[in-house]
């Protein structure tokens, strides 16, 4: 019998698997998602933990400008004026032997010019900008220093307070007589006789300026010229010494020999045939078992040795044996010395270098670094009156 469904396609069993196959495809996509995201966080996490190496770097020598820095401070060079400030290029601080020449993670050399450290006096402490550039790369930091204990420098931070060092007595002297303020206009001085009003003083704007020389090439001499040394390759001069070259001779032995003969001892051997004697043998032997038979001589002999004679001569067929010192011996060149000269007459010749040299003197560059202030005294001791001058009121 014909059954019905037997032909019949099974569209929800279809239907049933492919969803099936659709739920593992997303099960397998949100599995690899969720591996590839966490894969991206741990990278973004490593990138942002990293530090480029030039920044490494940079920061570390920004570290030895920091220090040479705060070597070259002290309580009498720090700026008196509020809101005053003195740079001083790294140029000056490496002429002042206070730090190496400061290079990049390349090998090369900071901008001397560029690079610097500002000290600027605050209300309470002094900010000191420290700023690194080499090449296209640039590395800057502020920090605060004061007299916060005693009249040593120390570093502090923003918020500290009382770090205004004492100067020297003689320094103190000129910040006393000097005007704190700094926030009025600078005005040409209109009375000739500096004196002023019951309303205002006239202040005088000094400076003090330090300055620094520098070579480009070369080092500074007590004159504050550049000196570098030039160099060219020597030119040997050899000087021979001829004398008797010699060595010891080979030695010949020439030996003389003779026979020497002893009588041989016979020894005769009865040969016997149905006993009776047939015949006999006769055989020889020597008494002296150095000796031996001799058959045709018939004695028994040995070779001794009667007399010698020595010769000598040389191996190097060069040489020439010389009987009176024993030697063989023939003229050559037994030394030489070698001296070195400069084509160049204003060279001289460097024995430790092994070249020759010249000293250049050259001109260095000339460069200043500036402290200003205002006074009441036009002629303050120590400082240059710049011919500025302003009025403020009194107090």
């Amino acid at each position: 019998m014909y059954d019905y469904n037997e032909g019949k396609i099974s569209w929800s069993k279809i239907l049933k698997n492919i969803l099936k196959f659709i739920l593992v495809i997303l099960i397998i996509f949100g599995i690899f998602t969720l591996v590839r995201n966490c894969s991206n966080d741990r990278k973004n996490k490593e990138k942002n933990n990293k530090v480029e190496p030039e920044k490494v770097v940079l920061r570390a020598q920004l570290d030895k400008v920091q220090e040479a820095t705060l070597k070259f401070l002290n309580k009498d060079n720090l700026p008196t004026e509020i809101n005053s400030a003195k740079t001083i290029k790294l140029k000056y601080l490496v002429n002042k032997n206070l730090i190496e020449p400061v290079k990049d993670s390349s090998g090369t050399t900071c901008d001397n010019d560029s690079s610097y450290s500002e000290v600027r006096r605050l209300e309470d402490n002094y900010a000191v900008t420290i700023s690194l550039t080499c090449g296209t790369n640039k590395e800057d930091r502020v920090i605060y220093i004061g007299c916060f204990q005693g009249d040593e420098l120390s570093i502090g931070s923003a918020d500290s307070k009382g770090g205004i060092c004492n100067a020297t007595s003689k320094d103190k002297e000129k910040n006393n007589n000097s005007n704190n303020e700094n926030n009025s206009n600078n005005q040409p001085s209109n009375n000739p006789n500096n004196t002023t009003d019951d309303s205002s003083i006239t202040l005088y704007e000094q400076q003090k300026c330090d300055k620094n020389y520098t070579c480009e090439r070369g080092t500074l001499n007590g004159n504050n010229n550049c000196v570098y040394r030039i160099t060219s390759n020597p030119i040997p001069n050899v000087l021979t010494q001829s004398g008797i070259l010699t060595m010891a001779p080979r030695r010949n032995v020439t030996t003389e020999t003779s026979i020497s003969r002893i009588a041989a001892k016979p020894i005769v051997t009865k040969q016997y045939s149905n006993g009776k004697v047939v015949g006999s043998v006769t055989t020889y032997t020597c008494s002296d078992t150095t000796y031996n038979y001799n058959p045709v001589s018939g004695y028994c002999e040995k070779t001794i040795t009667v007399g010698s004679a020595v010769t000598y001569d040389c191996t190097d067929s060069s040489y020439k044996y010389n009987a009176t010192t024993g030697l063989c011996e023939k003229n050559g060149v037994v030394g030489s010395t070698t001296t070195y000269g400069c084509s160049d007459n204003s060279y001289h010749y460097d024995p430790s270098a092994g070249l020759c040299v010249k000293d250049v003197v050259a001109s260095s560059k000339e460069e200043k670094t500036c402290q200003t202030i205002w006074s009441q005294e036009r002629n303050l001791s120590g400082w240059t009156f710049t011919g500025n001058t302003k009025k403020q009121a009194q107090k």
